[in-house]
């Protein structure tokens, strides 16, 4: 069988016109979008299936990992964690089980970026088997964990050139050599028509002053944890490129609570299974602490670079106007002595 679920669009995505950017489309109507119901499809194996609600053939994720790429209505990793649960559930005794109640971080934003960055040099739980620890040690050796303390596990950007997000997987992110883990840094913080600067300057700020916190954490061990870092994938102007303000707003404001004002960008701890306060353990975690300040190093250069870009254009554009400006007081001072 079955299950059928009704989603309404969010207040704020109705405000500025679109269910998730690419579904109100030509005449179709507020009413229709609320009146859809978007189908997922337990199988009696024990899997899920999201069946296809568009209508008009646009996707909203493109997963670009182990050399294709792909277009789903989805993103690409939410079924696949929904399928591992279910067989978990399905293998269980059928006793009471303990669950914890986790935070939406991205209730806030209608577009959500997100990465999802591996902390420090080591990779293993002190509890670890020998064979685990070399095992490990070895990927950790073989991926930007070495020599940054950092390795992309996850990653979504929206593009508001093209009206969808691009999405990483942890595979990608162990590809990737220090040049290309700033090269996939750069494409996190551009959104397809620029370059965000107005998220890069507030995101070192906060991650100067987690480092700060960081090194007064005596004997604290963030082993195998990961730093997730939000923001908002709608332009700095407030506006995606296929959406229209000029929308009604919902009329049932119980259905459509309005969400609060979500910050700049977020910078969050997150994975703390194996972390661990050991008091043999002296000084701050300095495996956390090196990836903290490689990716502020990556995140500098990204900044120069740039402001040098933007200097050189700035640059060419006034070379081009004082070069306009001279032609026309040539043109004028020949036609004066004519």
């Amino acid at each position: 069988g079955y299950l059928t679920l009704t989603a309404h669009p969010s207040y704020d995505l109705l405000k500025n016109g679109c269910a998730s950017s690419h579904t109100i489309k030509g005449t179709e109507s507020i009413t229709s979008i609320k009146a859809r119901k978007y189908r997922m499809r337990w199988q009696k194996a024990g899997s899920v299936e999201i069946e296809p609600v568009l209508t008009d053939g646009t996707q909203l994720f493109e997963e670009q990992d182990d050399g294709k790429d792909s277009l789903t209505t989805h993103n690409p990793w939410i079924v696949r964690c929904h399928n591992l649960q279910i067989q978990r559930f399905l293998s269980s005794s059928g006793s009471p089980r303990e669950f914890l109640l986790l935070e939406n971080l991205t209730a806030h934003y209608t577009f959500p970026c997100i990465l999802d960055l591996k902390m420090g040099t080591r990779q293993y739980a002190d509890d670890a088997s020998e064979e685990k620890r070399r095992s490990l040690d070895a990927k950790t050796a073989a991926t930007t964990s070495s020599p940054l303390g950092l390795r992309i596990c996850g990653m979504q950007v929206y593009q508001q050139n093209l009206g969808y997000y691009k999405c990483h997987n942890k595979y990608f992110g162990r590809s990737l050599n220090v040049e290309g883990f700033r090269e996939t840094l750069y494409h996190f913080l551009h959104d397809g028509v620029r370059f965000r600067l107005d998220i890069l300057l507030p995101l070192i700020e906060r991650l100067q002053t987690l480092t700060q916190v960081i090194e007064k954490l005596e004997s604290f061990r963030f082993y195998t944890s990961s730093l997730l870092i939000l923001y908002e994938g709608k332009g700095p102007d407030g506006n995606s490129n296929d959406c229209s303000s000029e929308a009604p707003l919902p009329p049932n404001d119980r259905v459509f609570a309005k969400r609060p004002q979500a910050p700049v960008v977020e910078v969050r701890m997150i994975d703390f299974a194996h972390s661990v306060y050991s008091p043999k353990d002296k000084g701050p975690d300095e495996g956390y602490l090196f990836g903290l300040r490689n990716l502020m190093v990556q995140l500098q250069i990204l900044k120069q670079n740039n402001l040098s870009s933007a200097t050189e254009a700035l640059q060419s554009k006034n070379d081009n106007v004082a070069a306009a400006t001279a032609k026309k007081k040539e043109a004028a001072s020949r036609t004066t002595n004519n």
